[in-house]
């Protein structure tokens, strides 16, 4: 194929080595050096092209906060920058590392020694690191009524992979599924970001719980869920999926919309004051004409 009649909207290229490597015999003793074959560019397989039909929890929740964040993050799949943070929070962890800590030491927290188990889950994420955000949320979270409020019989890290509709689907990971004494399912999801609002409504929360829920339901025929619900570790709030309102179909809708995008300018790009903490600000072409 003759790369140079291509046009991409695309802002980044693969690099594609050549199928083969010929080693330039110009030896010298017992060395030889490796000349490579000029390297081709190519660009990558456009969205619609990829096929993409299968949606998690949160990039849904990043499609509603930024649709440009999404299209660099699930469909270019680029690498993130994480920005740096001046003052005291300076030497905080990142807080995508933050909360895969507290996630993994809550998976493995079984009632009983607690500082061995966030000491297996600090050293596969943060080896070395302090963590002082993470291990205080955590020590809260388990000695929390909240906490000891949850029935005994528990499913932790559940993944599941759920057909919607035609060939969409969703996937994702209950971080715990709960079993009342009715045998009625809680489903729990853990987030130690900022927590909304009292009466906030975030629908990239509604939408998770919703998916949870079906797939729960799905997972355990004959069984219901009676409760689908956020705990935020960061002031041990809760927010509750309203039952009574079916977000399902919303979420279903929502991955039809993305499903049919497919070039760069069908996703808008979303300014607002949170664009200065974005880890896609340094391709962002609104962010670089400020």
């Amino acid at each position: 194929m003759d790369w140079d009649k291509q046009e991409s909207s695309c802002p980044w290229v693969r690099l594609l080595c050549a199928a083969a490597l010929s080693p330039a015999v110009a030896q010298q003793g017992e060395q030889q050096q490796l000349a490579l074959e000029p390297l081709a560019l190519a660009p990558l397989p456009a969205y619609a092209a990829c096929g993409r039909t299968c949606f998690t929890a949160s990039a849904l929740q990043t499609y509603l906060h930024c649709q440009r964040q999404y299209y660099y993050q699930q469909v270019l799949a680029v690498p993130e920058l994480e920005q740096t943070v001046a003052g005291e929070q300076a030497h905080e962890l990142p807080a995508s590392v933050t909360g895969s800590i507290v996630h993994k030491a809550l998976e493995l927290y079984n009632g009983y020694n607690a500082e061995a188990v966030f000491a297996i889950a600090l050293e596969e994420f943060a080896p070395g690191a302090a963590a002082t955000q993470a291990k205080s949320m955590f020590d809260a979270y388990i000695v929390s009524d909240l906490y000891k409020a949850l029935p005994k019989k528990q499913k932790r890290e559940l993944e599941f992979v759920q057909p919607l509709q035609q060939e969409l689907a969703a996937e994702g990971v209950i971080d715990l599924l709960a079993f009342d004494e009715d045998d009625n399912m809680i489903i729990v999801d853990y987030k130690t970001g900022t927590p909304p609002e009292p009466d906030e409504v975030k629908l990239g929360y509604a939408y998770q719980l919703a998916l949870y829920k079906d797939a729960a339901e799905k997972l355990y025929p004959g069984k219901r869920v009676v409760r689908a619900e956020l705990h935020f570790l960061q002031n041990m709030s809760v927010w509750q999926l309203p039952l009574d309102k079916s977000y399902l179909q919303e979420a279903i809708e929502l991955c039809e919309e993305i499903s049919g995008k497919g070039e760069e300018d069908d996703f808008a790009c979303i300014c607002n004051e949170s664009c200065a903490y974005c880890h896609y600000a340094y391709l962002c072409p609104q962010k670089n004409k400020e």
